[in-house]
């Protein structure tokens, strides 16, 4: 029996890196969004697939 792609957790290879800061990410605990360890700035997950563009990012208060 397959298992479905789609209910498994999403993650991130550890070579992935923020095109801003160049620091690592983190998948936060909802799955929507990519995390930058150490900065306050996060990225949107979309359909699965994480949007790292330099547009894309938000910064966190």
């Amino acid at each position: 029996m397959k298992s479905d792609p789609a209910a498994q957790p999403m993650m991130l290879p550890e070579q992935l890196r923020c095109p801003v800061t160049g620091k690592p990410l983190e998948l936060d605990e909802s799955g929507q969004w990519v995390l930058v360890v150490g900065e306050k700035l996060r990225y949107p997950v979309r359909g699965g697939i994480p949007v790292l563009v330099a547009p894309a990012a938000e910064k966190l208060d």
